[in-house]
């Protein structure tokens, strides 16, 4: 698969940003909250960006990478409820 990474905008502008997974993912439901909490550089692409998500799990503590691609697949960012 071909990953499409964050520009380096892109992924600082999404820090902090709250987002669920929209299709299971590491052993984690669909639903599943998390907070978008660091950006990383190359990861598994080894060029752009990539942003790193902290879920809020019940179960576990644990942090999962995300290229523009699997963002795009995986994630939605919920509407705010304001």
């Amino acid at each position: 698969m071909n990953h499409e990474t964050f520009s380096a905008k892109e992924a600082l502008g999404l820090l902090g940003t709250e987002v669920r997974l929209c299709l299971e993912r590491e052993g984690l439901p669909i639903g599943t909250p998390g907070r978008i909490v660091q950006v990383r550089r190359g990861g598994q692409c080894k060029s752009g960006f990539a942003v790193a998500v902290q879920w809020q799990s019940s179960c576990r503590q644990t942090q999962g990478e995300f290229t523009k691609t699997e963002f795009k697949r995986f994630l939605i960012v919920p509407l705010s409820t304001a």
